[in-house]
């Protein structure tokens, strides 16, 4: 049984165990060769770990963030581990306190925080982790309010339950703005976030998933930069960069310089050198246009 899980600080976040077994069991599900470093499929950082009798504690070379503390705790309920609901909920609030929370909103009621939501619009899915005791077990009362409310109030979606990671999905079947607000509203009906936060909920929730979209299609565009002389799609690499150079700006969230800003109109309006792009390309400013209209108009605005 895991009694308590400790975040010292941002960069070391401490596992102890009752039993001496558990500590081997740990060293097997969380690295390969070298039992002081964790498997690099699990972070996306180096991550060292130093064993004493009773605990194991894990220090980051960077900073921890709230989405791997979620995974260390995942990774070991779905290993046998045993971790009681109030060291999970401890653990989960004391990280929204600790660790970065870029990635994800913490949605908090009467100062606490009740849930975690993040947003993918590469899989066009939003996803709901709990984080406070009363909403931990998603058969609960209390989620199945949740869920029921989701069901009958965005029937742009589909809401499934992830149990394997103990997750509310709710499938984006149209542009994120058309879910993002309903969304909202149905975070306030349920107490899960407070009515005077409603602004700024849709403002964070909006710039997670501008920031997800443009990172997702930054990586896509980089890899056809990258294409060899001999690929049909080679001609357009020049084209490909200046498109990288527009997204890499626009998931940094830097203004684009007066050249970028031209090329990026051109993209929007499938005009200048972007009305013979292929369509690999012009798909990426499609689903942007589509999906962050407003901030698209923001955008183009700025830099006139």
């Amino acid at each position: 049984m895991i009694p308590n899980i400790i975040i010292s600080n941002s960069s070391s976040i401490t596992i102890f165990f009752t039993e001496k077994n558990e500590i081997e069991n740990f060293t097997k599900i969380f690295t390969v060769l070298d039992k002081n470093k964790a498997a690099k499929a699990l972070f996306s950082h180096e991550v060292n770990i130093e064993y004493q009798a009773n605990y194991a504690t894990l220090t980051s070379s960077t900073n921890f963030e709230f989405s791997d503390l979620n995974k260390i705790i995942t990774h070991m309920l779905q290993h046998s581990f045993t971790i009681s609901p109030n060291t999970i909920a401890q653990s989960l609030e004391q990280g929204c306190n600790t660790l970065k929370t870029d990635n994800l909103m913490i949605c908090r009621f009467d100062n606490k925080p009740l849930y975690g939501v993040n947003v993918s619009i590469r899989n066009n899915t939003i996803m709901l982790h709990p984080i406070s005791i009363r909403y931990l077990n998603l058969s609960s009362e209390d989620n199945q309010k949740l869920i029921n409310l989701l069901k009958t109030h965005t029937n742009t979606s589909d809401i499934t339950i992830d149990d394997k990671q103990n997750t509310i999905l709710v499938s984006i079947n149209t542009a994120i703005y058309d879910i993002i607000g309903p969304l909202v509203s149905i975070l306030i009906k349920a107490q899960i976030i407070e009515e005077s936060h409603k602004e700024k909920t849709l403002q964070q929730l909006t710039k997670l998933a501008f920031h997800d979209f443009t990172s997702n299609e930054l990586q896509i565009v980089k890899n056809i930069a990258q294409y060899p002389t001999d690929h049909p799609l080679s001609k357009y690499k020049n084209m490909a960069k200046n498109v990288e150079n527009i997204f890499s700006h626009l998931a940094s969230n830097e203004l684009l310089d007066p050249c970028s800003a031209k090329l990026f109109q051109d993209a929007i309006n499938n005009t200048g050198e972007f009305s013979t792009a292929p369509h690999i390309i012009m798909r990426s400013f499609s689903k942007l246009n589509k999906n962050f209209h407003d901030q698209v108009k923001s955008i183009i605005n700025q830099t006139e």
